[in-house]
């Protein structure tokens, strides 16, 4: 498990984990909470549709819909920002960290009962391929302080354990780095 500052004491157990870096694109901001905002507010149509789909359905089966606070920001340093929310099925964390070279997404989840259970099991289905596509959206999109991205070629493969197609992102530049099943 990915252990960051704000992740170590984020939840007394952790039942589940992974952690998604991307290659941090020279003038990019260097501020996880610019970061974190790009990611959780102006995430690609598809996943916005995705998370409405979510809302509408979740309260059929007895999970509580997500709050408006959900992906608010619970804490932060210079390098890092703490989002997630605690619930009756599940409680969960997510860290922004910005790195010289990356920018790295970590979730950790503790499951609560049955409900929770259920439910993650559909979510983790979806979530690896939507944390890409948020990252991959963001290290497109947010804007240059320097006129020309330069393409470097970093050592990713000290990283790299997973696969990683970022719908449309270079390949090569976002990796997941740690992801597992606690207990």
């Amino acid at each position: 498990m990915v252990t960051t500052g704000l992740l170590a004491r984020a939840l007394p157990r952790v039942d589940w984990s992974d952690a998604y870096a991307v290659t941090r694109p020279d003038g990019a901001p260097s501020d996880p909470q610019v970061w974190s905002d790009a990611l959780f507010h102006q995430a690609p149509r598809w996943v916005r549709h995705l998370l409405a789909a979510r809302q509408a359905t979740v309260g059929l089966v007895g999970i509580d819909r997500g709050r408006p606070s959900t992906f608010a920001t619970r804490t932060r340093t210079d390098d890092e920002v703490l989002l997630g929310t605690d619930e009756r099925h599940l409680s969960f964390r997510v860290s922004v960290r910005t790195e010289l070279d990356r920018v790295t997404l970590s979730t950790i989840v503790q499951l609560h009962n049955r409900r929770g259970r259920a439910y993650f099991a559909l979510v983790r289905a979806f979530h690896p391929i939507v944390v890409r596509a948020v990252l991959g959206r963001a290290a497109r999109t947010l804007p240059r302080t320097d006129a020309h991205d330069h393409d470097h070629d970093h050592d990713h493969d000290r990283h790299h354990t997973g696969s990683g197609d970022c719908h449309r992102t270079d390949p090569r530049n976002l990796h997941r780095i740690d992801q597992g099943v606690h207990r």
